[in-house]
């Protein structure tokens, strides 16, 4: 036998508790259920929302009693209650449709009056009294409202409900000749829609075109949510109100339907809204694997919840690979050419710039001595970035090009650099560099580390002539390093970057302030605040004489300097600091990447005031624009998620604040940050949202796989944030012995490190 669906079980418990005498009984009997958190956090969502009253329910309620067909059927002029019958809308399997209006003079207004048949009885009517409530919360831009309801004279109910002029979805598109992106943006209203009433545990039973309206606005209008639901009831002897074209194979069947058959339905209206649009190649693949995974017989095999469904048409609208797509190597090759097409402009313009760099060279080396040895060079360039595509559209069963990633050609190009140019060891580090430069750029930040290190290894062995070329390698290091988290690692980068570079004649003022920002922003996130501030200051004075205050490298000074005083405890100069790098960028011509990071530093000075209200909306900003350039797999959409979180969490917002977690784990996954400290604190975060929750496993299981990410990562002060916080954990349930060594070393890190008038130098146990 299955088991329950979870609409069934949250049903099951919402029933078994409605009934107890107040809020405090329904919560220590809903603590003490068998039920994971998920399931406790919407029961008890839809126990608050039953506590309060509406006007449907008396007259609904007084309806409870059997109900037989009136000899004579209500006609135009009739009035039910406030309400005066102006004529018929149409008839289904729920019921008639009548058009009505006010009458009462109170106010003017036009509303949809169903009908109901199939409640034949009282516990079928009371059932509907009980369930009205979620159906009349229901607010959504795209939902039709419940407003009102009772019983007619002769006793049958009927709904009142907002009225829509519109056309059917299908018709509406069909009129218009939509093209595809019309109709995928109507149907992810359609789908908000559905995500925002399944949360509520209202499932709709019935969706088809001729109940998704298009108004004259061209917005979605969904009709009749969860009213098939209602009158269907549990009972195997009512007929349910389903349209055998859109209704899942479990509906036909005669079981109960749940989220997963409104997750068949709209595979199948979204089916329809394809049919007359042209729909060919990868697109069109993808396009069909969405539609076999959503329409899949077995609802296992669906799409668990409408979000998922929703996601992978955006994938797909972005050019990225869907989930759909079954595992095998066509989906490798799939995935390959998604991403080659994405990437195209990195490596065209990497590319160009070698053959650029090359032929400039060259034409330079005709008038001096090297000629013969910088020609040289500059081929050997140009030959490194065809053989970088060569294989591609061979016929020994080689990737076409258009199916090979930027991540495969790169790793092909690395290789080939391991074995050759081994004499010209100038050429090996230039190709080394451009190889880092474009793996940061797509987010592969180990390798980025892997090639540059090589590069500096190249030219240090050179001799004092490379001098320079080592610095900026240096320096491209400590920025990688520290983006990971690699904080000491990245401050001897930076280090070795500034000595080169004072060492030198002539350098230009642009790169020694580069130099001091490194050493500055690094010492910082060791806690070494007190060395670091004169490396920032002496950057930021250098940088306003060459480009004076409003210009985004000065901006970009200010925002270092705000995370510099949230690394030495002082929030309120953050605040000053990270409003001032806003103000700069907002008055400038816009430079992508730069802006969110900086609303995102404002947030968090903010938060460490404790200014929440203030925070929230600039991290939503800062989220939107991060989505919008990066998609769902970078770096800084991580970073960004990683403080959304942060927030709900300081509110007491639990299961939001590990969904963000989660989300930005996600998205370090994809845009393959994971394996260093910054994940491991991000892990660190979710394992204190699962503890709230009372999943003791998984937060343990969480911390430790922080500590085990953060030891000897050279992050010590986020280790020592890790250490305190798993502590903390651990004496909460009575495990004193196992958090004392813990919290010992957390404390002995942070007096070490931190100025003696940090508030982190309190001891962990009373660090909040």
């Amino acid at each position: 036998m299955a088991a329950p669906s979870r609409y069934a079980r949250s049903k099951a418990l919402f029933d078994a508790l409605v009934d107890l005498s107040d809020a405090a009984a329904q919560w220590q009997a809903l603590q003490a259920a068998d039920a994971d958190d998920a399931l406790r956090n919407d029961v008890w969502a839809l126990l608050q929302a039953h506590r309060q009253t509406t006007r449907i329910g008396a007259p609904i309620a007084a309806a409870s009693r059997a109900w037989q067909p009136p000899a004579e059927p209500l006609k135009p002029g009739d009035r039910l209650g406030p309400w005066v019958l102006r004529g018929d809308l149409g008839e289904g399997g729920m019921g008639r449709v009548m058009r009505a209006e006010r009458a009462d003079g109170a106010y003017d207004q036009q509303v949809a009056i169903k009908l109901l048949r199939g409640l034949a009885d009282a516990d079928a009517l009371a059932r509907l009294t009980r369930e009205r409530q979620i159906l009349a919360g229901l607010r959504h831009p795209h939902i039709a409202r419940l407003l009102d309801g009772g019983s007619t004279p002769a006793g049958q109910p009927y709904l009142v409900m907002e009225l829509v002029d519109g056309q059917p979805i299908d018709r509406w598109c069909d009129a218009r000749g939509a093209d595809l992106a019309t109709r995928l943006a109507l149907f992810d209203q359609v789908g908000d829609a559905v995500a925002h009433a399944h949360a509520r545990l209202v499932v709709h039973c019935d969706i088809k075109p001729s109940n998704v309206l298009v108004d004259a606005d061209g917005q979605v209008r969904l009709l009749d949510f969860g009213i098939a639901r209602l009158t269907q009831g549990d009972s195997p002897d009512m007929q349910p109100a389903l349209t055998p074209a859109y209704a899942s194979p479990e509906q036909l069947a005669g079981a109960t339907p749940g989220t997963a058959s409104d997750i068949y339905s709209l595979g199948r209206l979204l089916q329809r809204l394809l049919a007359d649009v042209p729909t060919g190649g990868l697109r069109g693949q993808a396009l069909q694997a969405v539609l076999a995974r959503a329409q899949a017989a077995e609802p296992a095999r669906r799409y668990t919840t409408v979000g998922e469904l929703r996601a992978d048409l955006h994938r797909l609208q972005q050019a990225r690979p869907v989930q759909a797509w079954p595992p095998g190597p066509a989906r490798r090759r799939y995935v390959a050419a998604l991403a080659l097409r994405r990437h195209w402009l990195v490596l065209l313009a990497a590319a160009g710039a070698l053959a650029m760099a090359g032929a400039f060279t060259w034409g330079l080396a005709q008038q001096r001595e090297n000629a013969r040895r910088e020609a040289e060079a500059a081929q050997q360039i140009s030959r490194f970035v065809i053989r970088l595509f060569e294989g591609a559209d061979s016929e020994n069963g080689g990737l076409r090009a258009a199916d090979t990633p930027v991540r495969l050609l790169l790793d092909r190009g690395h290789a080939q650099l391991q074995r050759e140019l081994q004499d010209q060891p100038a050429q090996r580090a230039r190709l080394l560099d451009v190889l880092g430069t474009v793996y940061e750029n797509i987010g592969q930040l180990d390798a980025a580390a892997s090639a540059y290190r090589e590069a500096i290894a190249l030219e240090a062995a050179a001799g004092p002539d490379r001098r320079a070329q080592e610095a900026a390698l240096q320096y491209k290091l400590a920025f990688t390093l520290n983006r990971q988290g690699h904080y000491e690692a990245a401050a001897a980068a930076a280090g070795r970057c500034l000595a080169l570079r004072e060492a030198l004649a002539d350098v230009p003022p642009a790169e020694l302030a580069d130099a001091h920002n490194a050493a500055g922003m690094t010492l910082s996130n060791l806690g070494r605040t007190a060395a670091a501030r004169p490396h920032l200051d002496r950057a930021l004075a250098l940088r306003r004489a060459q480009f004076g205050d409003a210009h985004n490298q000065v901006a970009q000074l200010h925002n270092n300097l705000a995370l510099w005083a949230l690394a030495a405890g002082r929030p309120r100069d953050a605040e000053a600091q990270a409003r001032q790098a806003v103000a700069i960028g907002q008055a400038l011509p816009a430079l992508p990447g730069l802006h969110h990071r900086r609303l995102t530093v404002l947030a968090m000075a903010l938060m460490a005031q404790g200014r929440l209200d203030e925070a929230e909306p600039l991290l939503a900003q800062a989220l939107a624009q991060a989505r919008a350039r990066y998609g769902a797999d970078a770096t800084y959409l991580h970073r960004v998620l990683r403080e959304l979180g942060l927030l709900q969490a300081r509110r007491g917002q639990w299961p939001a604040a590990a969904a963000t977690y989660r989300e930005a784990l996600a998205a370090a996954d994809q845009g393959g940050d994971t394996g260093n400290p910054v994940h491991a604190l991000t892990l660190s975060r979710l394992a204190d949202a699962l503890a709230a929750l009372g999943d003791a496993a998984g937060a343990e299981a969480a911390h430790r796989q922080a500590l085990t990410g953060l030891r000897g990562a050279g992050d010590p002060l986020g280790e020592a944030d890790a250490q305190a916080a798993y502590a903390r954990w651990l004496q909460a349930r009575g495990r004193d012995a196992d958090a004392r060594p813990l919290l010992q070393a957390a404390q002995d890190t942070r007096q070490r490190l931190l100025p003696a008038d940090h508030p982190l130098r309190r001891t962990p146990a009373d660090t909040p």
